[in-house]
């Protein structure tokens, strides 16, 4: 779960509210379950599509980590937070309000201090798939097909578990 960095009585309160014991075969309910399901299928879709263009960047010609870094860190911060990178999508023709630039830096943000350093800008673009620069010479696989669109997948009692 990721909470917002901006914002730390959310955070309080959902990190100290009190754990509640689960029994044992206790199990959601299926709307509940079927729901859960859902948002980790296009999780995981998100990181597929993720990978991909990660691949497709690293494949470039001409792409270097370091030049792309400073390319957004253009005023030498050293580090990469929400004023500059509204300026370089904006340069980009890109024009993200403040609530998805936020989101940007907060999912990719690994300490939880607002901004990116290189090593955590780096470890965001650099992808987890084996590539060359002639393309992909490994990767990794679902042990369960995904459907295109997961908002049209058919879910029942039995293919997720439910009772």
């Amino acid at each position: 779960m990721v909470l917002p960095c901006e914002q730390p009585l959310l955070r309080a309160t959902a990190t100290q509210r009190p754990a509640f014991e689960v029994r044992d075969r206790e199990v959601l309910p299926f709307e509940v379950e079927r729901s859960l399901a859902l948002v980790i299928e296009k999780e995981l879709l998100l990181f597929r599509e993720e990978e991909q263009l990660k691949a497709d960047l690293v494949t470039r010609f001409d792409y270097s980590a370091q030049l792309l870094f400073r390319e957004i860190d253009d005023w030498s911060y050293k580090y990469i937070d929400v004023k500059n990178m509204k300026r370089f999508l904006m340069k980009s023709s890109v024009y993200p309000n403040e609530g998805i630039l936020k989101s940007i830096i907060r999912r990719l943000d690994t300490d939880g201090d607002a901004r990116l350093s290189f090593q955590e800008f780096t470890a965001a673009v650099t992808p987890q798939i084996e590539v060359t620069r002639h393309g992909r010479t490994g990767g990794f696989k679902a042990s369960l097909p995904l459907p295109k669109n997961p908002s049209t997948a058919k879910f029942n009692q039995s293919n997720l578990g439910g009772t």
